[in-house]
């Protein structure tokens, strides 16, 4: 009798499971460093010019939500034709040694933004605070109103720098027009 119970509750977690995962094309958005290019940038859009500034690009993902995307956003990129001499690396997530990534949950899922082991390169042109507020838009703009369900953000950060004053995003919020069009509600203008 018991085997008639669990043989269904098992089948139906594995559709559970596979019902999450997916392979489509998204939009991802990265901080990018602007280092050898002699350009600037204010991704932060507060005055504060530096040498990085988000991009985005069409990424194939393959899995379930919300790790693929927040895969994503952290890959490695080389800026295309670039020179002798040119950084190896644009992506400020992989050249600062931050790891973020994401957890499915029941109820809300989680991302996890780990800068503990971040190291800032000499001469970088940004502070290890705004890459990490750079990635909070980027996370941002990558899930935009993906979700259904609340994504909080857990910063980590070395030891010796406060994230008191960051003004870092502890969760990521659907867009409030999405949400009111999908409600069937006019979007406020």
């Amino acid at each position: 009798m018991k085997r008639l119970f669990v043989i269904p509750f098992l089948i139906s977690l594995l559709l559970l499971n596979v019902s999450r995962a997916e392979r489509s094309i998204i939009e991802v958005y990265q901080p990018t460093s602007l280092l050898g290019t002699e350009s600037e940038g204010n991704p932060l859009g507060t005055g504060e010019w530096m040498a990085a500034t988000i991009v985005s690009r069409p990424v194939i993902i393959g899995g379930a939500f919300p790790e693929s995307p927040v895969h994503a956003v952290t890959l490695p990129h080389k800026i295309a034709g670039a020179p002798d001499g040119f950084p190896e690396e644009s992506n400020l997530i992989v050249i600062v040694g931050g790891d973020v990534r994401a957890e499915w949950g029941q109820t809300e899922d989680q991302i996890i933004a780990d800068f503990s082991k971040a190291k800032l390169p000499e001469n970088l042109g940004v502070t290890l605070i705004q890459v990490m507020k750079m990635t909070a838009l980027c996370l941002d703009k990558t899930l935009g109103t993906q979700h259904e369900k609340p994504i909080k953000i857990k910063w980590l950060a070395p030891a010796g720098i406060s994230l008191a004053d960051a003004g870092l995003p502890t969760e990521i919020k659907k867009n409030r027009e999405q949400g009111a069009a999908s409600n069937g509600d006019k979007p406020a203008n």
